[in-house]
């Protein structure tokens, strides 16, 4: 396999869809301007990439980016998924993006025509965690916390088994979502330490594996996230005002701001509706 550069740029992870092209240009840039330091702006960096996709160079090294958590890319105009997707099918580009969404139908149900014809045609499902996946991902996080402590004991810090168990198996019933999963641990940590302050407790005694997470943490934990507070109020609603708040996350998304045009929140709301009825 010939020798390639990567690059891993994380829509959760990034101040704005546009600082994505500063992600890019950053590992693309000639090696004079990478080892200065600058920092450049989305839009020079935009303006730099264009400048070094038209110049085709075939002597260049093929770059693989891998762009996760598309679906916080995307924008009104979807001009920065545009650039992403359109940059590989340039000559001599030696651009390759993998691209990682958690919607299945993404490309189908939030991309234009005119990206989505410049998609590749492989597409990879992937399967919801199960819940022994997600109790592996739960002690991998922990050991990272204390990993001598981890390594001395043969245990899980901070956890009794059957608390991870009860965590993995709650989330993996509903989404198998991994950062769901890490939510509802932190969440029954949380817990523990109230606890322990009311009681007059020190938390070095959940440092030092003392004192653990049981399995009532875990439960009183998850039903906390899914009983009160958002969730319990979308549960209540009529589906009307469900299917309203969704058009209006979806127009938020896409446009990349917080506040967005009540006629377009209409017309998405329409769609919705009209998909449903289909």
């Amino acid at each position: 396999m010939d020798a390639f550069a990567f690059v891993e740029i994380n829509g959760m992870k990034i101040s704005e869809p546009m600082a994505a092209f500063s992600h890019l240009w950053a590992a693309l840039a000639p090696p004079d301007q990478q080892q200065s330091g600058r920092k450049v702006s989305p839009k020079a960096a935009l303006a730099a990439l264009e400048n070094h996709f038209a110049n085709p160079d075939p002597a260049r090294k093929t770059t693989v980016v891998l762009v996760d958590e598309l679906d916080q890319m995307l924008t009104k105009r979807q001009d920065v998924l545009y650039n992403f997707f359109n940059w590989p099918h340039i000559p001599h580009s030696r651009l390759v993006v993998l691209a990682v969404a958690h919607p299945m139908d993404l490309p189908e149900r939030e991309l234009s025509g005119k990206i989505r014809s410049r998609l590749g045609t492989n597409r990879i499902p992937f399967q919801p965690y199960t819940w022994t996946e997600l109790k592996r991902i739960l002690e991998a996080r922990l050991a990272l916390v204390d990993p001598s402590s981890a390594a001395k004991s043969k245990s899980t810090p901070f956890f009794d088994d059957v608390a991870l168990q009860k965590i993995a198996k709650s989330v993996a019933g509903i989404s198998g979502d991994a950062r769901k999963a890490l939510d509802v641990a932190r969440r029954a940590l949380d817990r523990v330490a109230l606890r322990l302050s009311k009681e007059g407790k020190s938390l070095d005694e959940l440092e030092q594996g003392k004192v653990k997470c049981s399995i009532q943490d875990a439960t009183q934990a998850y039903n906390d996230m899914t009983r009160q507070g958002p969730a319990a109020f979308v549960r209540k609603l009529s589906t009307q005002m469900k299917v309203l708040l969704l058009a209006v996350a979806q127009c938020v998304r896409r446009a990349g701001v917080p506040e967005v045009e009540l006629e377009t929140v209409r017309f998405a709301f329409s769609s919705v509706v009209a998909a449903r009825r289909s």
